[in-house]
């Protein structure tokens, strides 16, 4: 059967226009929400331009019901495709009616919207989110329980957007386009800090400059230890092995070349603390033990703290 007269087939074919087309709005719409996380609307409201934190300013509030939002689009898009296939088969055949129904949904309703809506999603989901907000509004008796169940059945958190490896790949992908080499080096050992042991990255002891405790800090020795422009510097007895002390560079400005003072006068004076640390410590364990101790320098030991053979 069909409509009685031209007027109603008139009204129907608008309708059949206002359906697909709205079917295409919340298909788009549906794509482009759900590919903005709460957690990078977030992100954008930080470091974004202007306009782009405005727009995740909108759309975070809306985003952030999740499984009830995205309920209420799926309820009523199928809602009004439903509908459009009713009024397509009293219009004409079953087997046509499906065949229409079918192109005009996957072509105009599906694949344009959703590849427009891919693309612009930020910008396109502001501009029309009172849209979502009415569509929530009136489905809110079906999608409110349903998204509450999806909720409850489903871990309703966001998941982890990047991990340590993704963050890495990101980097390692972008490294001949926005990042050069320096700056991945440094985000790469940033992101490897807590994997990273002391013995990864101490210097050894061959290659630290240190000094005889019984050296004599005369006006040779002192030019020496300010060309070497190391602030802290370790003082070994005998064997640079056997270190006893740590000499700051600001315990000598004072004295005078003339006086033939020993380092270990110095030391004798100043007692400052040698910190050992273990060669397989974690080096964020090690950063939180120089800054309890207030130290700068740590000498390492291999094995435990209390080895006796020791590098810087």
């Amino acid at each position: 059967y069909g409509p009685p007269d031209q007027f109603i087939m008139f009204f129907w074919n608008i309708s059949l226009v206002f359906l697909y087309l709205f079917s295409a709005i919340l298909s788009g719409l549906n794509l482009g929400l759900m590919s903005l996380t709460p957690y990078e609307l977030k992100l954008i409201e930080k470091i974004g331009t202007e306009e782009e934190k405005k727009y995740a300013s909108k759309i975070y509030p809306i985003r952030e019901k999740g499984n009830i939002i995205l309920t209420a689009i799926i309820i009523l898009n199928t809602s009004l495709n439903t509908a459009s296939t009713v009024m397509i088969n009293n219009i004409t055949n079953s087997f046509t009616a499906i065949a229409i129904s079918a192109i005009m949904i996957v072509v105009f309703a599906e694949i344009i919207p959703q590849s427009i809506c891919s693309r612009y999603a930020l910008k396109i989901v502001a501009k029309t989110i009172y849209i979502l907000w009415f569509v929530l509004i009136i489905t809110l008796p079906l999608s409110y329980p349903l998204g509450m169940l999806l909720n409850s059945i489903l871990d309703n958190k966001e998941p982890t957007m990047f991990n340590k490896e993704r963050l890495k790949e990101i980097v390692r992908v972008n490294c001949d386009n926005t990042i050069d080499q320096q700056e991945k080096n440094i985000i790469f050992s940033g992101l490897n800090f807590n994997n990273k042991t002391v013995k990864d990255v101490m210097v050894p002891l061959k290659d630290c400059y240190l000094v005889d405790k019984n050296d004599i800090l005369n006006k040779e020795k002192l030019k020496e230890l300010t060309q070497e422009r190391f602030r802290r510097i370790p003082v070994f007895n005998k064997r640079r092995e056997n270190i006893v002390g740590v000499m700051d560079l600001t315990d000598v400005i004072f004295i005078n070349p003339q006086d033939n003072i020993p380092v270990k006068n110095v030391l004798n004076v100043n007692k400052r603390k040698v910190m050992t640390i273990s060669r397989e410590a974690k080096l964020g364990t090690a950063l939180k033990s120089l800054k309890n101790e207030i130290s700068h320098l740590a000498i390492v030991r291999e094995g435990s703290t209390t080895g006796e053979r020791e590098n810087k």
